[in-house]
């Protein structure tokens, strides 16, 4: 008896007899790949070990991954602020 998480992992294709992957795997199996690949030649082209190639690579990471967080909080913002409808000033006749 397969449990929620294994039959949820595990798709059955009737025609086929086998399972497939999930989506997600198949998404991991290619950021993996491409993400050692770029490591392989930013250390074969900048002549450096793959340690310095790979903290290199974890910066960017984390750099456009805290671009992308700050890019979202102010259209965030912006939109909230759009939507508050600002109080009525009052103005006092001279």
């Amino acid at each position: 008896m397969l449990t929620t998480w294994q039959h949820d992992t595990k798709v059955f294709d009737e025609k086929m007899g086998s399972t497939k992957l999930p989506q997600i795997t198949i998404l991991k199996i290619a950021a993996t790949a491409l993400g050692e690949t770029g490591n392989n030649l930013l250390a074969q082209k900048l002549n450096i070990d793959n340690a310095i190639s790979s903290l290199l690579f974890i910066g960017c990471t984390v750099g456009s991954s805290a671009a992308l967080a700050t890019i979202l909080l102010v259209l965030i913002g912006r939109a909230l602020a759009q939507q508050r409808k600002p109080t009525p000033f009052p103005v006092s006749a001279s």
